[in-house]
């Protein structure tokens, strides 16, 4: 149902004009207390109800008429029929759920008003304030109408009936063996297939061309079947002892090649639009698309039954859910672009594309028919409704696009883990031996002869004096000398570090980002995810000489280049690198 009723909305976004006169028009009479018109509960009639009645037909005759027939009835039961809704009879406005029992409640008068979206009349200017008055009046005498308001047949919106010559459709019909047609030259034709290309050529009076020669023959073969040319010492050996049989066993030899597979299976990804990044502005890679590659190539290979082949793209993982081979195969479906950076407001559209995409190509690729077309509409030409459009695509309603591991070689893996279990379990009991028996003395051992001073890091840790932030956000120093956040933390802040160090020359600064279990997701950064961005870093040494001259309360400052910025890990974008950080 949410696959009809979002598509059914984004229908109307399309044909905004009619939403506005759906409201405007009606059946040709009031219904009065007693007539078969009335449902079956009771209802009071009021007492001025044929007051109002009269005074409501008189202003549709007079005013509304003119303003719907003007505005609204081409599109929406004139002319043609548009986003499903005619306007030619009371009855289809009143079902239509735009109007109320009064104007300010009805859906209608936002919409001629231009106080809800869409605006009516459709990319027109709002209606005078007289025509407005009349709707309002109209709506509010209860919407009468005294006569449809197109003559003849009320031009109801019928949805497109399947006819038997619909399912007569080409792509719908069996395949059948026909026996090749007769030919005057048959000595030319050496396969059934030769006598209905020689059929058509004598048709319009031309003659087939006479034999190849064995060399442009055989790379004819060989850049058809593999795409590649042949060797040079394989052609030449057949060039030399060239015949039938010689032929015929070098065809299978193309057919029995790897290439075969890798040749064709590239004409089936193009039907099936496959591409190994998502598109898109973005356009992120894929780095699992090739597994639906590789299924195409080793279905060529395997001389994969066709029904097989369609079944496995489009439900492999039901169809054979142990088989890995089938799930590759369902990279069918998801070969399609799709966004990869969705806003919310988004994330409901996306996905109904992405089923459209699914529903689209299944229908170009296997059926023949341009099912797409029928998202909005019953299809012009190939015989398919909304109706059948939406059915299908209600059967992919559960395909959730994913990575799945998979294991291509069961039997094989299971022995080599069941190998590399064995050895890890030996080598954890060796461990075990030598950490009890022999690691103390080692280590011991390796005290004695090592060089300490050698040992020692060259990095040295600033002697942090304080940290500040413009935002207030609190920093607090831990025993090992690192500094921790306390409370909430700004999602944008300056950050001042002040400390001191006794080396006489720096020419590298560390900065490091701890974990710890206080933070959002453990860290290091206080964001919701645990992530944190530098957006620049600037640093400054102070100038002794010049402070001690001017007194405490004048320090003076020197800013020091950053000539190279490196990080253990940071954001793949260019504006969130550590070098962006430090770049003037």
């Amino acid at each position: 149902m949410s696959l009809l009723c979002f598509q059914n909305g984004k229908s109307l976004c399309s044909f905004t004009s009619f939403v506005i006169f759906i409201s405007l028009v009606g059946s040709s009479f009031v219904p009065v207390q007693g007539q078969s018109a009335l449902s079956n509960q009771a209802k009071t009639v009021p007492p001025d109800h044929v007051q109002k009645a009269q005074k409501g037909l008189s202003i549709f005759k007079n005013h509304v008429r003119e303003i719907l027939t003007k505005h609204c009835l081409d599109c929406h039961g004139g002319k043609s029929i548009k986003a499903d809704f005619s306007l030619a009879t009371r009855s289809s406005l009143m079902e239509s759920g735009f109007v109320g029992e009064k104007a300010e409640d009805s859906y209608l008068f936002e919409l001629v008003t231009h106080e809800s979206e869409p605006t009516m009349p459709l990319k027109e200017e709002r209606l005078s304030e007289e025509k407005i008055n009349w709707i309002r009046q109209w709506i509010d005498l209860g919407a009468p109408y005294d006569k449809p308001l197109a003559d003849g047949e009320l031009n109801e919106m019928k949805s497109r009936k399947i006819s038997d010559d619909d399912r007569e459709f080409w792509s719908f019909q069996p395949l059948n063996r026909i026996d090749p047609p007769s030919v005057k030259t048959e000595q030319w034709c050496r396969t059934p297939i030769d006598f209905f290309i020689l059929s058509d050529l004598e048709k319009i009076e031309l003659t087939g061309n006479p034999d190849a020669s064995a060399r442009t023959l055989i790379r004819r073969g060989s850049l058809d079947a593999v795409g590649l040319p042949p060797q040079i010492d394989v052609l030449e050996n057949l060039v030399d002892d060239f015949g039938d049989d010689q032929w015929n066993r070098y065809v299978e030899q193309l057919l029995d090649s790897p290439h075969f597979g890798e040749r064709w299976a590239r004409h089936w990804m193009d039907v099936a639009r496959f591409a190994e990044s998502h598109g898109y502005e973005q356009d992120y890679d894929r780095p699992h698309a090739y597994h639906y590659r590789d299924f195409l190539i080793k279905a060529f290979n395997q001389d994969m039954p066709f029904d097989q082949f369609t079944r496995w793209q489009i439900a492999g993982d039901e169809l054979a859910p142990g088989n890995p081979l089938a799930m590759m195969a369902t990279g069918f479906l998801g070969a399609g672009v799709f966004p990869t950076q969705l806003t919310e407001a988004e994330f409901e559209s996306a996905r109904y594309d992405e089923l459209d995409d699914m529903v689209a190509t299944t229908g170009v690729t296997f059926l023949g028919l341009s099912i797409g077309c029928a998202r909005c509409h019953d299809h012009k030409f190939d015989p398919i409704t909304s109706a059948d459009y939406y059915s299908i695509a209600a059967n992919f309603t559960s395909t959730i696009r994913s990575e799945v591991e998979l294991d291509l070689d069961p039997d094989q893996n299971a022995r080599k883990r069941e190998q590399w279990q064995s050895k890890l379990q030996e080598n954890i009991e060796k461990l075990d031996v030598f950490e009890k028996n022999e690691l103390e003395s080692h280590f011991a051992d390796w005290l004695d002869s090592a060089n300490l001073e050698e040992l020692e890091s060259k990095w040295q840790p600033l002697k942090v004096l304080s940290v500040t932030s413009d935002a207030g956000t609190i920093y607090q120093e831990q025993p090992d000398g690192s500094w921790l956040v306390r409370g909430s933390v700004a999602n944008k802040e300056n950050i001042s570090i002040e400390g001191r160090s006794s080396l006489d020359l720096v020419n590298q600064i560390r900065l490091e980002a701890l974990t710890d279990k206080s933070l959002p997701n453990a860290g290091p950064g206080g964001a919701g995810n645990g992530n944190f961005a530098l957006g620049d870093i600037r640093v400054y040494v102070e100038d002794r000489a010049s402070s001690e001259s001017q007194g405490e309360a004048s320090r003076s400052w020197i800013e020091v280049d950053l000539v190279t910025a490196t990080a253990t890990h940071q954001q793949n974008t260019d504006s969130l690198s550590v070098e962006a950080s430090s770049d003037d």
